[in-house]
This record gives C-alpha cells, structure tokens and sequence, in this order.
C-alpha cells in the first residue's frame, strides 16, 4: 500500500492487520511466539536497568509519533476543505497583501 501508494480504507486496513497477524501467528507457532517475546521482554529489562535515559527518550519519541500520525490520519477528515496552495493566496487577499 504504502510502495505503490494504493488507496484503501481504514477498514481495509485494519483487515490486512487482523490478516497478517493470524498468518504470523500461524507460520511461528504458539509457543515459539511465547518464548520469542519472553525473551524480547527480558532483553527490554536488562536494557532499562543499563540505559534508563534512552528509555525515557524512546517513550517520548514514541508518544510524540503516535499523536504525530494519529493527526495526520484524522486531520484531513476534520478539515477536507483546506487546501494549502489557497490558504496562501486567500490569506494574502484578506490582509490586502496581493494585488
């Protein structure tokens, strides 16, 4: 979707994740996933209790991408209107600056 920029819906989307997440899930295995992420979880700890500032950094990073995309996916719904080539112009107009 993203490569060849194909439009799909967001229930499209959240189709192709329930999809992809049963075809890991199949092509792992239960109990090899288990063990994967025990291991991921014990690897995560250890780097915590060593790098405790570059958790923090990551955190906010994380928090800070997530609201970043959650604005990009909802803002166009909220303001479709809005076309950034005539903001410009119409603004300019407003204030007396264009001829």
């Amino acid at each position: 979707m993203m490569l060849w920029h194909t439009p799909v819906s967001n229930l499209q989307f959240f189709g192709y994740a329930i999809s992809l997440t049963g075809l890991i899930y199949y092509k792992i295995g239960r109990d090899q996933l288990r063990s994967s992420l025990q291991t991921a979880k014990n690897e995560w700890t250890a780097f915590n209790a060593k790098h405790p500032i570059i958790k923090t950094v990551l955190a906010l990073f994380s928090v800070f991408a997530a609201i970043s995309i959650i604005l990009v996916i909802l803002v166009p719904k909220f303001a479709p209107e809005y076309d950034p080539r005539n903001f410009l112009l119409s603004g300019a107009a407003s204030v007396g600056l264009a001829t």
